[in-house]
């Protein structure tokens, strides 16, 4: 920790460190710049874990932890407004803190960290995974695979509960901005991974490699301009989201870019001018839910004509017949789609909100599923179906 005066600042600004790194050997002069600047009220902390070579030199704990334990430190500190700054594997740390402040926090805790994050900067980090893996041990591996349980996880939350545009859209309970800085000649870090579903603006690409873009000093006030601009907008209300499509997704989990295509879509979405968004229960209980709005099924058409598909989509025209599901929008992949789509037709019994469409490119996946949230929302309203006391 490093203090601006014996009073605490009012805001703090977090660095964590990647894959092998250490505390300040990863970020050399970056912290010292952020707390010397005059644009910034704001106090330093460097954290500090063990990953990759430096687990040899005896016990240390999973990447899981390694967020818990952060979310642990900030949660007793007192400050309003926190900013975290993540490298590679610390960018993915910093989101899955994050992510768990909101799963363990009780309502109306207003000290956890998902209530006063306000941004983060994520440099050359592997948001949906790295595409180069050849340090760390198992134990660090996991996390950075592309499309790994845990980078999901975290994509997720951030797509469905949390506004990362730094101006603010309007489509979310918690607003934090997300910032990316990748490196021109990172062999690790693709631009693709580390910039995942954030908008143009929010994203700069700066000289070096994975490691040596950190010392550049047009990096050290890139992270300066854009904590500013994090406090500056933090104090900006939030609007209230007012109605919203309740979706879920199933597929096959061998096709990730099945899955790719639904969430494609749900950014696509965004929000409608009359505050229409949408809420992804996909990961919630069935138990608990009461309405599912959007169910999206995903098929191979091979499959199309088995027993347990005829069951499977018949219980989808009980659950539209009995008011917990409104609309579904199904589309078998393969060979003889327009057969397979006649047959899961014929299973729900051609209702007027069950949307089979025949897909025979993967590519135009994202694009039909995107047709169906607009039906979704059209026939919604025509039905006065949408909450307008929700926020």
């Amino acid at each position: 920790m490093h203090l601006r005066n014996a009073d605490h600042a009012s805001a703090l600004v977090v660095f964590v460190h990647g894959l092998s790194g250490s505390g300040y050997g990863t970020w050399g002069e970056m912290p010292g710049a952020v707390y010397r600047s005059d644009r910034l009220d704001a106090d330093i902390a460097v954290f500090d874990y063990v990953s990759g070579f430096r687990r040899r030199l005896g016990f240390s704990p999973n990447i899981i932890d390694v967020a818990r334990e952060l979310n642990s430190h900030l949660d007793a500190l007192q400050y309003k407004r926190i900013i975290l700054v993540g490298h590679s594997m610390g960018g993915i740390i910093c989101s899955m803190a994050i992510r768990l402040s909101h799963q363990k926090t009780p309502f109306g805790h207003s000290q956890a960290l998902i209530h006063r994050a306000v941004g983060l900067i994520a440099l050359a980090s592997p948001r949906s995974g790295a595409r180069a893996v050849i340090l760390g041990g198992q134990k660090d591996a996991r996390v950075l695979r592309v499309h790994n349980a845990e980078v999901t996880q975290n994509s997720e939350f951030f797509t469905n509960q949390v506004d990362t545009q730094w101006r603010g859209s309007g489509r979310a309970r918690y607003r934090i901005p997300i910032w990316a800085a990748t490196a021109t000649h990172d062999r690790f870090v693709d631009y693709f991974t580390a910039t995942f579903a954030l908008r143009g603006d929010q994203v700069d690409t700066f000289t070096g490699t994975h490691t040596s873009f950190l010392h550049r000093h047009d990096i050290r006030e890139w992270v300066v301009e854009r904590a500013a601009r994090s406090l500056a907008q933090a104090d900006v209300p939030l609007r209230a989201t007012r109605s919203v499509i309740k979706t879920r997704f199933r597929g096959d989990p061998l096709h990730s870019a099945w899955h790719d295509a639904f969430h494609g879509a749900l950014r696509r979405f965004e929000v409608s001018p009359d505050g229409i968004t949408i809420y992804d229960a996909t990961h919630e209980p069935r138990e608990d839910d009461t309405e599912t709005h959007l169910q999206v099924r995903i098929i191979p058409s091979g499959v199309c004509d088995a027993e347990a598909t005829a069951t499977e989509f018949r219980e989808y025209g009980l659950a539209m017949e009995s008011g917990r599901l409104f609309a579904l929008g199904a589309a078998p992949l393969g060979e003889d789609v327009d057969e397979a789509a006649r047959r899961l037709a014929g299973y729900v019994e051609e209702r007027p909100a069950a949307w089979i469409a025949p897909v025979s490119e993967p590519q135009n996946l994202e694009d039909e599923i995107l047709n169906w949230l607009e039906r979704t929302k059209e026939s919604m309203t025509h039905a006065n179906r949408f909450d307008r006391g929700y926020e």
